[in-house]
């Protein structure tokens, strides 16, 4: 059978921040002392765009789960 289903979760601008240094990327070890200028500027931008701060992504999932009848 299949299953599909979708979640909705808010992202806050700090958990986006945080999504964000927790990549190789934009890490605070590679960013270093430029840190701090990627979070302000980050903070500006997306208040830019969302007043509220809070951010909805709708994501869809779906699973097959299937078994195996064992022989009789």
């Amino acid at each position: 059978r299949r299953y599909e289903f979708t979640e909705v979760h808010d992202w806050t601008v700090d958990a986006l921040i945080g999504l964000m240094y927790s990549t190789s990327v934009l890490s605070r070890v590679v960013l270093a002392d430029r840190a701090g200028a990627f979070e302000a500027d980050m903070r500006q931008r997306l208040a830019a765009v969302e007043p509220s701060g809070v951010f909805r992504e709708r994501a869809s999932f779906a699973y097959d789960l299937g078994y195996r009848r064992r022989a009789v």
